[in-house]
């Protein structure tokens, strides 16, 4: 489906949800749904404005044909969220210290490190 069907069927959704609200009285989860529908139409246009990644010709041959992709879609970067770096406090160091080798040491640093920043 393209993007302007998605936009598409988006809107008119939202028309007829809209029109449901005036025909009857509004419900909760038609207006959840509106609020949605217009939050995804304003994702959409944020994704339209960033610059493509690539486009679907970098897959080969027998991945286009069983995705469907035409060779020519721009395939998008999704940024992953900024994450503050956590280090060790001196408490966790001290732990890490107590009774370990350098090689155990360095391995038990490394497994404190992934486990606070994953």
């Amino acid at each position: 489906m393209s993007i302007e069907a998605m936009k598409q069927l988006i809107e008119d959704c939202i028309s007829m949800m809209e029109y449901h609200i005036e025909q009857t009285r509004p419900i909760h989860t038609t207006t959840v749904a509106i609020q949605a529908a217009k939050e995804a139409l304003k994702a959409i246009a944020k994704a339209e404005k960033q610059e493509p990644l690539c486009t679907a010709a970098m897959f080969d041959e027998w991945f286009l044909a069983k995705s469907g992709l035409d060779p020519k879609t721009p395939l998008y970067d999704h940024p992953q969220p900024k994450r503050e770096w956590v280090g060790l406090t001196d408490e966790e160091i001290d732990g890490i210290v107590k009774n370990t080798r350098w090689h155990e040491l360095i391995k038990a640093t490394e497994a404190k490190l992934k486990e606070k920043n994953t």
